[in-house]
């Protein structure tokens, strides 16, 4: 008897998900080239010509290649001052994804794209019956108990969260439960844990990302990185087929944290997926734990959850319990446990500007904070406002808007959850295998991460050399490829007393972006690291040549490599 066909799926092949309907051509570029221009704007790396270069894994965010839904419903955008239609599209969206769980959302842009007299009904109904006691209240209870914020991007909402709860904690002070006041260690404590010195009101995170640590630090917070201890150890001994959610809050420093210094801990971030340590992805288990820790102690618990469907992915493939749920269902579950949440359109909503803050009506977030006779929401609405204008727009063109509430639906799709998470294994996987050394396994699932101590072991490369970003500088010269540096130099080795030094991560990130590239950019990207490897020694020291003391000086100083092994010959690049 003959053997039936293998059907698609068990042909040992990925099933094509996408195709392209637009293209856009590559100019090449000789190294010589790319050379002179990083003289001439001092080999900053953000500083250098996107068109001089072939692949660009600087970030992932904003980036995107937006799908064809997101145009045809940034198509349909209405650029009205007062609530446009996509704010509607936009709060309903936000319901659907976070809160209501349902694998048939309502997708009122859909409608406003399609049947525009069915989606007016719909805002219609918003405004007559405005809904109330989630992350985003509707109609009048939006002006009476704001707390929903759109923004330009998640930096803007730090920008405006951050100096606004610094202002009230400073002035009214925050409540706090009275075991906490009276406990001894609460006003002097010194533990090994922290290096801490005298009453500062602080803000704890599983890891604080560069932009969100220089808010915290410039609203006048300190913050404290509460990351899995011995991280890198645990990813060297971690195979690439398991994931052992190595982003999570480490609970016992948590505990620690809260038991020295609770009356000053401010709130709790927990970065998901967590982009400081390598991208690893947060279980729902250590979700729920962090959530019930804050709480039992009055701490609002807030996600930076720019990247919480590829989140989803990891809880889905690889937690105990979750294989069957639906990625509507994991949200929900996910964001139930939080106060509020941080989100950047420009990664998971899969559109290229946008984000907003929201925190739950009459939760804690807005328990603690609305004091002295003033509302929290209404404070942030202020400040939302004078600084990007109507709250309805936020900054945001109506043509963007749409596209971010058609986003968030796209990017819940489980079928390009696993396309986007294996292009990103794939990537890592291909420069292992190449013999390269330091590759962070397992992958995040939006970046790969080099280890770039293992990548220069045995070289003599000093930590403050910073040879990741020399790297990165030859990577650009000779191959037209933009990686970026998230070690010594972004994270300001050199100015850090000796027990930060000693726990900084030395990593070169390649950050994929959505929908853009496709296997011959991946196998491209593999074969020239691998070269820059095979020439490590040759890869130059680099140090500032100003800017050395800027906020986030990765972005904006002078940068001066020194060749002290020679270059490698031009010949062998483009």
């Amino acid at each position: 008897m003959q053997q039936p066909f293998l059907d698609a799926y068990h042909l040992g092949c990925a099933i094509p998900s996408q195709c392209n309907y637009i293209v856009r051509t590559v100019t090449p570029h000789s190294s010589e080239e790319r050379k002179r221009v990083q003289e001439e704007t001092d080999y900053n790396v953000f500083n250098f010509p996107s068109d001089l270069l072939i692949c660009d894994f600087l970030t992932d965010s904003g980036v995107t290649a937006m799908t064809d839904v997101q145009w045809a419903s940034l198509f349909r955008g209405d650029e009205a001052y007062g609530r446009n239609h996509g704010y509607f599209a936009l709060l309903a969206a936000v319901r659907d994804v976070f809160e209501r769980g349902t694998e048939n959302p309502n997708k009122l842009v859909s409608n406003l794209t399609i049947d525009e007299p069915t989606a007016i009904a719909a805002i219609m109904d918003e405004v007559s019956n405005p809904p109330s006691g989630g992350f985003v209240n509707g109609g009048v209870h939006q002006l009476v108990r704001p707390n929903f914020f759109l923004v330009p991007q998640a930096r803007c909402a730090e920008a405006i969260i951050f100096p606004t709860i610094k202002d009230i904690v400073t002035q009214v002070g925050i409540k706090v439960p009275k075991t906490m006041l009276s406990s001894p260690e609460a006003v002097s404590w010194k533990a090994e844990s922290f290096a801490y010195s005298g009453p500062t009101y602080c803000i704890a995170s599983n890891g604080f990302f560069d932009t969100t640590a220089a808010h915290v630090s410039a609203a006048g917070f300190e913050a404290i990185n509460l990351v899995t201890p011995n991280i890198l150890q645990q990813l060297e001994g971690t195979p690439s087929g398991k994931n052992h959610f190595l982003g999570n809050l480490d609970l016992n420093l948590m505990q620690d944290l809260i038991a020295k210094r609770g009356p000053e801990l401010v709130m709790v971030i927990l970065t998901i997926t967590n982009n400081t340590s390598a991208g690893q992805p947060v279980s729902m288990k250590n979700i729920r734990l962090t959530s019930e820790l804050c709480h039992r102690h009055n701490v609002p618990l807030i996600f930076d959850a720019g990247r919480f469907a590829e989140n989803i992915y990891f809880i889905r493939k690889y937690e105990p319990g979750y294989s069957t749920c639906s990625t509507y269902q994991i949200a929900r579950e996910m964001f139930s446990y939080c106060d509020g949440f941080i989100f950047g359109a420009k990664r998971d909503a899969l559109s290229n500007i946008g984000g907003f803050f929201c925190f739950r009506d009459k939760g804690l977030f807005h328990q603690k904070f609305s004091v002295g006779g003033k509302d929290v929401g209404v404070i942030l609405k202020e400040k939302q406002i004078l600084n990007y204008g109507n709250d309805s727009y936020g900054g945001v063109s109506g043509r963007e808007i749409m596209a971010i509430a058609s986003g968030l639906y796209q990017v819940m799709q489980p079928d390009y959850l696993e396309r986007r998470v294996e292009q990103v294994g794939g990537l890592a996987l291909g420069m292992k295998n190449a013999g390269v050394a330091g590759v962070i396994m397992p992958t995040a699932g939006h970046a790969v991460y080099l280890d770039m101590n293992k990548f220069f072991e045995g070289t003599g490369r000093e930590v403050s050399e910073f040879g990741g970003l020399g790297f990165v500088i030859e990577l650009i010269r000779l191959y037209g490829i933009r990686a970026c540096e998230l070690g010594p130099f972004a994270f300001e080795w050199d100015l850090k007393p000796e027990a930060e030094q000693a726990n900084m991560f030395n990593f070169v990130r390649f950050a994929i972006p959505r929908n853009m590239y496709n296997e011959e950019h991946i196998q491209y990207t593999i074969s020239c690291v691998s070269e820059l490897y095979r020439n490590r020694e040759r890869i130059p020291k680099v140090a500032l040549s100003y800017g050395k003391n800027l906020r986030l000086r990765h972005m904006h100083c002078g940068i001066k490599p020194t060749y002290h092994n020679g270059e490698l010959h031009s010949d062998l690049a483009l």
